[in-house]
């Protein structure tokens, strides 16, 4: 693994290497900088938009963090293949860049969607993670395979929002093959005593309010469940971008950080 630190501005593009493949990736900085500044790790859902990790990032840098968002390998500038297994190798490689930035601190994982899958199962396995909040997060990713009954619908989903994926063959395959190993409703329970955030909107058109449930109780202290209104799933959403809304997912977490990971 590979790491270069480049002299940060406020916004710089980054290079990570893992597994010999490099990652896009960038970082924002908070134009008032700490002696020792806290780090947020952005992780977008399936495939994301690096536009919306972007704007997130922003959002977090303009609440004080320095914060950092990528591409998974195999999507869009990424090198590699898409394979559901490999993005907590993408993960782990981005917080040992961020360990490699020197004045940062102490790092919160944050995903949406399937990068609630991706930043739970690596905080389970890595005591590097001081925090981790999931917005609207996927849950037991064997009952989702459950939902999925056909290659069909893989193929339409791939021929519409996964145009900049590579390695969509086999999807389900790939599917089965992540659901036995990597398991959100099994990992989130390894992660205590670090604290755990999950911000679910009750009529998420994609991912139902039981999960947020589900993640909820199989979690162990110190946790906190969020609910809020609203259906919009995306997260180029203003409720997950704005970093002014009162009632946003940037806001809330930025509330739990101070009270239960800067202590």
């Amino acid at each position: 693994m590979l790491i270069r630190c480049l002299s940060l501005t406020t916004e710089d593009d980054v290079e990570i290497i893992c597994n010999g493949f490099k990652l896009s990736a960038g970082i924002f900085m908070p134009v008032e900088k700490k002696e020792k500044q806290d780090a947020i790790i952005y992780c977008s859902g399936f495939p994301g938009s690096i536009e919306t990790s972007k704007k997130i990032s922003k959002s977090f840098s303009q609440k004080g963090y320095a914060s950092i968002y990528f591409d998974y390998k195999g999507i869009r500038d990424s090198e590699g293949t898409l394979d559901f297994v490999s993005q907590v190798d993408d993960l782990k490689a981005v917080i040992t860049y961020t360990e490699s930035v020197e004045g940062l601190g102490r790092i919160i994982v944050v995903g949406h969607g399937f990068g609630g899958r991706v930043t739970i199962c690596t905080a389970a396995s890595d005591n590097r993670v001081d925090g981790c909040a999931v917005w609207e997060s996927i849950g037991d990713t064997r009952e989702e395979l459950k939902q999925k009954p056909t290659q069909l619908v893989w193929r339409l989903y791939s021929a519409l929002w996964v145009k900049n994926v590579r390695g969509t063959e086999k999807l389900l395959e790939k599917l089965r093959v992540a659901a036995e190993s990597l398991n959100p409703i099994e990992c989130v329970k390894r992660i205590s005593p670090r604290p755990v955030l999950i911000i679910h909107r009750r009529r998420d058109f994609n991912v139902a309010i039981r999960i947020a449930y589900e993640l909820e109780s199989s979690a162990l202290d110190p946790k906190t469940l969020i609910l809020d209104d609203g259906w919009m799933h995306s997260d180029d959403d203003s409720f997950f971008t704005s970093p002014t809304r009162r009632n946003g997912a940037i806001t809330y977490t930025d509330n739990w950080i101070k009270k239960y990971v800067l202590l």
